[in-house]
């Protein structure tokens, strides 16, 4: 887990928001980078009712294969952290 202190600024940018948004996010593009790397390695995507709408959000629905999975989820993971790379600064 990641932990805040009193001073901490990161995140604060132009809304004048706190939050640790740019964490979260890269961590959530971890998330989509190392379950695309699973899923190519059991040949399998866990989907279900639970995990529907996580997979959604990358395009991957119950007729896709592993490898469209991965390939869609791997986008994901770029787009995302495409989102960091991007975000204003102060």
């Amino acid at each position: 887990m990641m932990g805040r202190y009193p001073a901490d600024v990161y995140g604060v940018g132009q809304s004048g928001i706190d939050h640790p948004w740019a964490i979260r996010t890269c961590n959530f593009g971890e998330l989509s980078c190392r379950l695309a790397t699973e899923i190519i390695t059991d040949s399998a995507i866990p989907l279900d009712a639970n995990s529907a709408g996580f997979f959604n959000q990358a395009g991957v629905t119950a007729p896709s294969t592993p490898a469209a999975a991965a390939t869609g989820l791997r986008a994901a993971d770029d787009q995302t952290l495409q989102a960091i790379i991007m975000m204003p600064c102060g």
